[in-house]
């Protein structure tokens, strides 16, 4: 039942000869356990992935905010009925390094969903990659580009414009 509306329901049995006797209530609920990684870089693109239960299939009907300062949206990438993958905006001007900010997600763009595990995320410094100043700015397509800095892990990616492309050597 991903995507559901959350709420109170009560479960009742037809059949051709009309409804079973009895009924069970039940309650629907957007359900997070979990977001990983915990922390990730001030200046934005970590992947979260966000486990849980009864999502929606389709990303946009989910929404997840990094905190309480609007408009702070997690760019969605991917969504299942268990998980949602999404990718962190650059910390709120008012946010600072090492402060846990509440992550919220809601369903169907007004369903808010009930957290049952860890629910936050740590924007850090520590975790915010350099690239040093390059040597060059001209490339010609099909050359080799070495980029220098530090916090650099697998994959890495380096966007030109809007186009991604996959670093080696990271």
């Amino acid at each position: 039942m991903g995507g559901g509306h959350t709420g109170e329901y009560t479960l009742r049995v037809q059949t051709q000869d009309g409804y079973a006797s009895g009924s069970i209530a039940f309650s629907y609920i957007i359900k997070v356990t979990g977001i990983s990684p915990a922390s990730g870089s001030m200046n934005g693109g970590t992947e979260l992935t966000i486990s849980g239960d009864n999502f929606s299939v389709s990303p946009t009907d989910n929404q997840v905010f990094i905190g309480d300062e609007f408009n702070q949206f997690c760019h969605i990438t991917s969504a299942t009925k268990t998980q949602i993958k999404c990718t962190t905006p650059p910390a709120h001007a008012d946010y600072r390094s090492g402060d846990v900010q509440t992550v919220y997600v809601t369903g169907r763009l007004i369903e808010d969903a009930t957290c049952t595990g860890t629910c936050s995320f740590t924007y850090s410094d520590a975790e915010t990659p350099t690239c040093a100043q390059p040597a060059f700015t001209t490339v010609q397509s099909g050359s080799t580009y070495t980029l220098t800095g530090s916090g650099f892990s697998n994959p890495t990616f380096v966007l030109i414009g809007s186009e991604k492309i996959i670093a080696t050597g990271a």
